[in-house]
C-alpha cells in the first residue's frame, strides 16, 4: 500500500540528502540506500484501486480522451488501473525515481503503456502552476500539500472547472484521542468541511471498511518484513535497524486501524468556486 502519512507514508517531494530522505521515509539514514529493496514487494500502495475505479466508472467519461493527473503516483497502481479499466490517459507524478521506473515497467506489462505517462517531479512544484486535466487524484499523500483544505486547493488548480477530483485521506473515529504522528487527523465533519472549503461538491464519500484496511496493513507489513529479511541476509549490520523500522510501522498501522476511518471523496470542481463556500468551520464534537 502507498502509506504516505507520518512515518509510514511515502512521498518524495524534492531532491534530498540522505538525511532528508530518511525523514521523509521515516527510516534510519543508514537504511536509505536499501529503500527500493525494502519496498520491493509493494505495488498497490494506498486505498484499494478498485475503489478509485468504481468512483469514476459511473461518470461515463469518454475513454482515452479523458486526461487524468495522479499526484504522488508511487508505482503507478491507480494510474494503471484507470488506464486498464476505463481507458483513461493518465499522467502520474512522483519524485522517487525507482517508483517511476517500476510504474513504466508495470504499465508495459499490463499493456497500457500507451495510456500512461510517468514523470519524476515534485508535486508541490507541479501544483504551483494551473493545468487543465479533466480529473485528478490525490491518494494518501498525507500533508505533503498541507491539510485537506490546502491539498484540495492544490489539486483543483490542476483540473478544469466542472472536472472531477478523487481525494483519499482519513478522519478520526469518534471518541479516539491518540497520537497519530505528524498528520493532524480531524473528525469527520471537519474533514468534509475541508474538502469542500473551496466551494466544490462531494458527489460520493466512501469509508473503506475497517477489515479491508486491516488486511491491507497486514499485507504491507508482510511485504516489509520480507524486504527486511532480504536486506539483513546480505547486510547483517542493518538487521537491528530494520527490525526497529518494521516494529515502528506495525505500531503505526495498529494505531491507524484503531483510530482512523480511511475515507475517499469524489468531488466535482464547482465553476462558481468560493461562491459556494460551505460556511463556518464545524465546532469540535
Amino acid at each position: 500500500m502507498d502509506l504516505r502519512f507520518s512515518r509510514i507514508i511515502i512521498i518524495i517531494m524534492s531532491d534530498s540528502s540522505e538525511i532528508e530522505l530518511a525523514g521523509l521515509f521515516g527510516i534510519h539514514p543508514e537504511l536509505v540506500p536499501h529503500i527500493s529493496e525494502l519496498l520491493g514487494d509493494l505495488w498497490s500502495m494506498g486505498v484499494p484501486t478498485d475503489v478509485i475505479v468504481d468512483l469514476f466508472r459511473p461518470l461515463g467519461l469518454p475513454g482515452r480522451s479523458t486526461r487524468v493527473l495522479d499526484l504522488g503516483c508511487g508505482k503507478g497502481a491507480v494510474a494503471i488501473e484507470l488506464a486498464k479499466e476505463l481507458d483513461f490517459s493518465v499522467t502520474g507524478i512522483d519524485l522517487y525515481q525507482p517508483f517511476i521506473e517500476d510504474a513504466c515497467l508495470r504499465a508495459a506489462g499490463k499493456g497500457v503503456e500507451g495510456n500512461c505517462r510517468f514523470i519524476r517531479g515534485d508535486i508541490r512544484e507541479v501544483t504551483e502552476t494551473p493545468d487543465n486535466f479533466h480529473a485528478a487524484t490525490l491518494v494518501w499523500v498525507g500533508e505533503a500539500l498541507g491539510d485537506l483544505k490546502s491539498s484540495v486547493g492544490r489539486l483543483r488548480s490542476q483540473v478544469l472547472p466542472g472536472g472531477y477530483m478523487v481525494v483519499s485521506s482519513g478522519y478520526r473515529k469518534p471518541g479516539t484521542d491518540v497520537d497519530l504522528g505528524h498528520v493532524n487527523f480531524v473528525d469527520g465533519d471537519k474533514a468534509r468541511w475541508q474538502v469542500t472549503a473551496h466551494g466544490d461538491v462531494i458527489l460520493e464519500e466512501i469509508a473503506v471498511p475497517e477489515d479491508r484496511m486491516k488486511a491491507l496493513y497486514e499485507d504491507y507489513l508482510d511485504s516489509l518484513r520480507k524486504g527486511a529479511q532480504r536486506i539483513s541476509a546480505s547486510h547483517p549490520e542493518c538487521e537491528e535497524k530494520l527490525n526497529d523500522h518494521v516494529d515502528m510501522q506495525k505500531r503505526m498501522c495498529d494505531t491507524m486501524t484503531a483510530a482512523v476511518v480511511t475515507a475517499v471523496w469524489l468531488l466535482w470542481r464547482n465553476p462558481a468556486g468560493s461562491e459556494n463556500h460551505p460556511g463556518p468551520l464545524p465546532p469540535d464534537p
